[in-house]
């Protein structure tokens, strides 16, 4: 999915419980030049293990599917 944060677009995935509902949100943060699949092993981890927790990977604009400042995806 993506979603606008200011002037960007940042692509991200939501698993687990929903947002609102979950007992636990954990986010997941890449490095330079990754993307956020590099959390989608640890992300199903984290759900297996509470689940009632949600994960929240994303894509930094410029990396994986998130555009450099807001440009066409």
């Amino acid at each position: 999915m993506q979603i606008a944060v200011g002037n960007s677009i940042v692509n991200c995935k939501v698993s687990g419980a929903p947002i609102g509902d979950a007992g636990l949100v954990v986010a997941f943060l890449h490095g330079w030049r990754r993307d956020m699949s590099d959390f989608d092993d640890l992300a199903g981890k984290v759900i297996a293990d509470f689940p009632d927790a949600a994960t929240l990977q994303i894509d930094l604009p410029g990396f994986g599917g998130s555009p450099l400042n807001g440009e066409g995806g």
